[in-house]
């Protein structure tokens, strides 16, 4: 079987918790964070809500699957393809983007309300170094326990 992803659709409050992270963490690239939110929501076993896509609106630009997962796109795919044979539901092109699309969202969700990093710019003022340093932050500072 030859499935394959096109596209992360995002909705307008996808790209409000990637504005709202990329403020606090000050990581450029939508495509980063949404592999972060990617991962975030996979580590939660329950299934995440379904998507209104109703509400997807066409000024919001969706991302190329190339660029979401990069020279990493086999591992990505696998862990949707994994979690798909979880749930029992079919090796389709629309189940992978809707999968997709639903645990980006869940995760993007999850990191935009987490209080650890939220706070961190207020910590650290030195927030505007490197991505590869705020992209580990971003990790951190998600499953640091709030105190």
């Amino acid at each position: 079987m030859n499935t394959h992803i096109d596209k992360l659709s995002l909705n307008e409050k996808n790209f409000n918790d990637l504005n709202r992270i990329k403020t606090y963490t000050n990581i450029k690239y939508n495509n980063v964070i949404c592999r972060w939110a990617l991962i975030v929501s996979l580590l939660n076993k329950n299934e995440p809500p379904p998507i209104d896509h109703s509400k997807f609106q066409k000024d919001i630009p969706s991302i190329e699957w190339k660029t979401f997962a990069g020279k990493y796109d086999t591992i990505y795919f696998s862990l949707l393809k994994e979690r798909l044979n979880d749930n029992k539901i079919d090796f389709t092109k629309d189940n992978f983007e809707n999968e997709l699309s639903k645990h980006v969202t869940r995760g993007l969700m999850a990191i935009a309300a987490n209080k650890n990093i939220l706070n961190y710019n207020k910590n650290n003022k030195d927030i505007s170094g490197n991505q590869i340093r705020n992209s580990y932050i971003l990790f951190k500072s998600y499953f640091r326990k709030a105190n």
